[in-house]
């Protein structure tokens, strides 16, 4: 009980620091309100619970995203089912129509604007995805060219307008671009 297994994710609420979510490659998203003291499932009646990232909303902390799949595990990795909204902390998930597609099997990393809380960034088995409408429609800012699982790791300045973000892939160094 009360272990989520391995975690790729950990995001903290930035207005109640004491909440905080965490993913389970295996295991789900679980959520503490006490600061870590104690953790319980959010979101496990999601059709996969293979949770490979997490991001929450710095601008609506209540809006979380969880992208589906596991594009780390070696020679086994296991495939999502796109992105999940949660629009109230955790309590109720949707499943992204526009990420019901093969370019979101892994869904490895994903980064919200901290100047658009609408602005999201994915590290896909495909590429960088964007989105700029909250995840409605998404479009591929950096294209893969790279083996077969994509993009791994994102990383975005946070203290400009514009986003610059940096991109990890599997045995292919960084690549970055602005947008």
């Amino acid at each position: 009980g009360n272990i989520a297994g391995i975690s790729r994710s950990l995001v903290i609420d930035p207005r109640q620091p004491d909440t905080m979510y965490t993913t389970g490659v295996s295991g789900g998203i679980w959520k503490t309100t006490d600061g870590g003291a104690n953790w319980r499932a959010v979101g496990d009646l999601l059709p996969i619970l293979v949770i490979g990232s997490l991001a929450i909303d710095p601008t609506d902390p209540r809006v979380l995203y969880a992208g589906t799949g596991d594009g780390f595990t070696g020679l086994n990795p296991v495939r999502g089912a796109g992105i999940y909204r949660s629009a109230d902390a955790g309590a109720t998930w949707t499943r992204l129509a526009a990420t019901q597609t093969s370019d979101f099997q892994y869904v490895n990393k994903l980064i919200i604007s901290p100047s658009s809380g609408s602005r999201i960034y994915a590290a896909t088995n495909a590429g960088v995805m964007r989105s700029a409408d909250g995840g409605a429609t998404w479009t591929k800012s950096l294209d893969r060219g790279l083996p077969s699982r994509g993009y791994h790791h994102m990383a975005n300045h946070t203290d400009s307008a514009s986003d610059y973000l940096y991109a990890s892939c599997e045995n292919q160094g960084f690549r970055s671009g602005k947008d």
